[in-house]
């Protein structure tokens, strides 16, 4: 019930109502209108309920709204299709999480590059899909310059060969955070391989008479948002910015990974 004119008379309901000013609280004077706190019995909005659980079970809020808009809304779109009931999507709901994990390593990738002395030294060759530390075509770009998301298979590639070759300007692309190197050039790409990540993302893109199975959903959404383990959004972030998590687990930061 919405209620326009709250009278006196009406001071002894005692179903929920929605006060839409505070000043016909005056009108329930003997306890604290209880309808006025956060109820989530009474949230309509799905979207809300479905972040509220996300940052509650998932992945701290603190750290949710580091998350690029993008990676947000597919996180977003898939829960809220499975609190749908919308299983018979498994494709969809499957290549929503790995579109936003891929938002979520392509954010935190480009930024410790930008917030390093090699910046200027790193291109992008869009015809070979390969990230270098030197330009060999004029058609190559600064990653400055790029605009797009880097698939991983390519982000891999670019650190294996760093490492292979013990590129300074790789490792300088991480000096202010060095463990993140180390999770995607290791942690991340060893899970990847071992869960085909990448042969999966691509037969959702390319291949509509592929279907996930029930398992490998399960499987692909605990990995990453974090169900039951340390989720891949919340490893990459903490190797990126430990202090996000020092913030909000002061006392025991491993609580979170």
């Amino acid at each position: 019930l919405i209620s326009d004119n709250l009278t006196s008379y009406l001071s002894g309901l005692r179903f929920p109502l929605i006060l839409e000013d505070s000043k016909t609280e005056a009108y329930f004077t003997d306890v604290q209108p209880e309808i006025l706190k956060d109820s989530p019995l009474i949230q309509n909005n799905v979207s809300a309920r479905v972040i509220h659980s996300i940052t509650s079970y998932c992945i701290p809020e603190k750290v949710f709204k580091e998350l690029p808009h993008s990676a947000k809304e597919e996180i977003i779109k898939a829960e809220i299709e499975l609190l749908d009931n919308k299983i018979y999507n498994l494709n969809s709901i499957t290549f929503s999480y790995l579109k936003a994990l891929e938002c979520v390593i392509n954010d935190i990738f480009k930024k410790s590059i930008m917030k390093s002395q090699s910046y200027n030294k790193i291109w992008f060759n869009k015809k070979r899909n390969s990230i270098t530390t030197f330009k060999n075509h004029d058609s190559d770009i600064s990653i400055a310059d790029v605009k797009t998301n880097f698939s991983l298979v390519s982000i891999f590639r670019f650190l294996k060969d760093g490492h292979r070759n013990n590129c300074q300007i790789t490792t300088q692309a991480f000096e202010q955070s060095p463990k993140l190197q180390w999770f995607l050039g290791k942690e991340l790409n060893d899970i990847s391989y071992n869960m085909d990540l990448i042969n999966l993302r691509n037969a959702l893109a390319h291949d509509s008479d592929f279907i996930v199975d029930q398992q490998t959903f399960e499987s692909i959404r605990s990995t990453i948002l974090g169900h039951a383990q340390a989720g891949l959004i919340n490893k990459a972030y903490k190797s990126y910015n430990r202090s996000l998590y020092e913030a909000i687990y002061p006392s025991n930061t491993k609580r979170v990974a």
